[in-house]
C-alpha cells in the first residue's frame, strides 16, 4: 500500500503508480535511467535480490540510502 501523501502527490502530478514485488519488478531492463532506493532495503526478505532488479532496470544506477546502514549483516 502506497503512504497516503505519496498517492496524493501521484495523482496531483499524473505520475502513475505501481506496486510489485520489488525482487522481481513489471518493467523491462533499462527502463530507467536510475532507481532510488530510499530506506527501503531494511524491510526486504532479499534485499540482494532488490538491489539486482533495481541495477538491471536503471541501467546498472541504484542510489539507496538506508539508516544504520553500517549495521545491516545481510
Amino acid at each position: 500500500m502506497a503512504h497516503p501523501i505519496a498517492a496524493r502527490l501521484g495523482r496531483e502530478f499524473g505520475v502513475p503508480r505501481v506496486l510489485c514485488d520489488g525482487s522481481t519488478l513489471l518493467f523491462p531492463d533499462s527502463s530507467f535511467d536510475a532507481v532510488l532506493l530510499a530506506f527501503v532495503l531494511h524491510h526486504c526478505p532479499d534485499p540482494a535480490a532488490v538491489l539486482r532488479e533495481s541495477a538491471a532496470r536503471g541501467g546498472a544506477r541504484v542510489l539507496r540510502a538506508c539508516a544504520g546502514f553500517g549495521e545491516w549483516k545481510r
